[in-house]
């Protein structure tokens, strides 16, 4: 007869403990009585474990400032840089995009990984409440590869308010279509959600040994209720790689509906020398300029002055897209 410790009942123990792993109640999320589209608070986020993305957090950053509703939070950062790897570059300090940073200690996939690259597990952390203002009732996720091209939020709002959102969304992957694509998430922060992607990483594994893989093994059932995003939101330029001849064609089906999160999955990535440009990369480097220009003119350089100007942009962006800002803080400081 089998011990109690015997391979097979710690097996068996094992998979009893995985089956009641925390998630999201598919069509029993009861959003509280009082949340509504206009009350409800969307806190954007994103994360980085190593200093090359600076340029694509710049420019996403800079889109969340065109799309984001008036009096909106403004994004966390949140960020392993600190002086044991790579240092907390100056810019995260003085980019008036920037300020919002958060150091979160890292999560590798390996135990004892010191390589910043290998530390995307770091994103399990984000779903703990704890990281948030108390205020918050849902978090849109965005890698620091993706821009935005049009505004996701009233869709979100809407969505997490309705009894048949189950507290967690996202956009199916390119391959294979069951799959979703950990670039962009939408969820309410639970903290035994959070505690149970920690727990159970070494156990359930990753079919492409990253976060994505986890993610889908770990939120097995998420295309149930309201939990699949249009690939719009989520949409990931390697389609326009992966469709052949016919390929130009599947993208502009998504191009005519309208995307809203243009995804720069897959390398190299659009800020590496030395690389080729197709269309989605012209399009990262022209809001990319843009972003810079807009840095440019606010950066701090030493002087009352440009502290004003930040401060003033802040109060401006409250009622103003960052643009009309722009050329307000021209005619206030000419």
């Amino acid at each position: 007869m089998p011990s109690s410790s015997s391979p097979s009942n710690q097996a068996a123990a094992e998979m009893q403990s995985l089956e009641m792993r925390p998630r999201y109640p598919i069509k029993s999320y009861t959003p509280p009585p009082s949340l509504s589209a206009a009350s409800s608070t969307l806190q954007v986020c994103t994360l980085i474990t190593t200093r090359s993305f600076l340029p694509g957090l710049t420019a996403l950053l800079y889109t969340l400032t065109l799309h984001l509703p008036p009096n909106s939070p403004p994004p966390i950062i949140f960020h392993t840089l600190s002086p044991t790897n790579e240092g907390l570059p100056p810019s995260l300090r003085t980019n008036p995009f920037l300020l919002n940073n958060f150091t979160l200690k890292p999560l590798p996939k390996v135990p004892s990984t010191t390589n910043p690259q290998n530390w995307c597990y770091t994103k399990l952390s984000l779903f703990s409440p704890n990281l948030y203002p108390p205020s918050t009732s849902s978090v849109l996720y965005l890698d620091a590869d993706c821009i935005l091209l049009s505004s996701p939020f009233p869709y979100l709002l809407s969505l997490v308010v309705s009894s048949s959102f189950s507290g967690f969304a996202a956009s199916p992957d390119v391959f294979p279509p069951d799959r979703f694509n950990a670039g962009v998430m939408f969820f309410v922060p639970r903290e035994d959600v959070g505690g149970g992607l920690v727990r159970f990483k070494d156990v359930l594994g990753s079919y492409d040994g990253g976060d994505t893989g986890y993610f889908n093994r770990y939120f097995d059932d998420w295309y149930e209720g309201l939990g699949r995003l249009p690939f719009r939101f989520n949409c990931q330029r390697v389609l326009k790689w992966l469709g052949g001849r016919g390929g130009e064609k599947y993208w502009e089906e998504v191009e005519g509906e309208g995307i809203v999160v243009l995804h720069m999955s897959s390398g190299p990535k659009p800020w590496e020398e030395g690389k080729g440009r197709g269309e989605c990369e012209v399009l990262w480097w022209g809001v990319y300029a843009e972003a810079i220009d807009v840095v440019g003119r606010l950066e701090e350089e030493g002087g009352g002055e440009a502290k004003k100007k930040k401060k003033r942009f802040k109060e401006l962006r409250k009622t103003m897209g960052a643009k009309e800002a722009m050329e307000q803080l021209k005619i206030e400081f000419p």
